[in-house]
């Protein structure tokens, strides 16, 4: 685990499915359930609710790494954030990761996300869905 004088912290994402992410960041941006939340090394504890979007984690500083410093997106869907003692972890209900459409096929991800929507009844989880599925284009259009 860094120490407080470094500019990183740990950062770990966790699904039912398992573990999604796991490494120091020096920056991470998460979608709360009311907006999107900027995090930092040393950054006071917080407990947030998260929503549907897009985490953005950087692993290192552009000191560190260059002017290119390593990145993950993730598609978030749902869950909680806690950021104590310089580590932040996320349980998620779904997090959906760079290489999670490596080992799977996009189209088959894409599907399932478009028959989800299929069987939605209220409005509400409808945009819900198809948010998600434009979230998730954006995921793999990155990939290209």
């Amino acid at each position: 685990m860094p120490d407080s004088t470094d500019k990183t912290f740990h950062c770990t994402v966790v699904t039912p499915a398992g573990t999604r992410l796991d490494c120091d960041a020096s920056a991470v941006e998460v979608p709360a359930h009311d907006g999107q939340l900027g995090i930092w090394a040393n950054h006071s504890p917080l407990f947030c609710q998260l929503g549907l979007g897009l985490m953005k984690v950087t692993e290192r500083s552009t000191l560190d790494t260059g002017p290119r410093p390593n990145r993950h997106e993730l598609v978030v869907d749902g869950g909680f954030a806690l950021m104590a003692s310089n580590s932040l972890t996320v349980l998620a209900y779904e997090a959906i990761t760079h290489r999670h459409v490596r080992e799977h096929s996009a189209d088959d991800l894409m599907e399932r996300l478009e028959r989800q929507l299929e069987r939605a009844v209220k409005e509400e989880q409808r945009q819900h869905d198809r948010k998600k599925i434009a979230l998730v284009q954006r995921l793999l259009d990155n990939l290209t």
